[in-house]
């Protein structure tokens, strides 16, 4: 049985993986620092509020939430050409 706080953790997971993926295809690589810093940090806070599991889990989620985005980007990208910038 999947616990409560494993869901959590898979949620947390699905969202920053999806955001990192904004960010990383949508920004300058500058950023990409700062959001493996920031990824680390929840990393941590998963394993101080849970366990090391659930860190495992994270970043599971996060990873494939990443790549589930790209591959969405890319095809979008591949059916209606790069975005336009305003």
């Amino acid at each position: 049985m999947v616990a409560i706080h494993f869901l959590g953790t898979i949620g947390l997971g699905l969202v920053w993986g999806w955001l990192i993926g904004r960010v990383v295809y949508g920004q300058p690589l500058r950023n990409v620092p700062y959001l493996i810093g920031a990824t680390l940090i929840l990393g941590a806070e998963v394993l101080v509020f849970i366990d090391w599991r659930a860190v495992l889990v994270f970043f599971g989620a996060t990873g494939f939430a990443l790549l589930f985005h790209s591959q969405w980007r890319r095809e979008l990208r591949e059916q209606f050409g790069p975005p336009k910038n305003h």
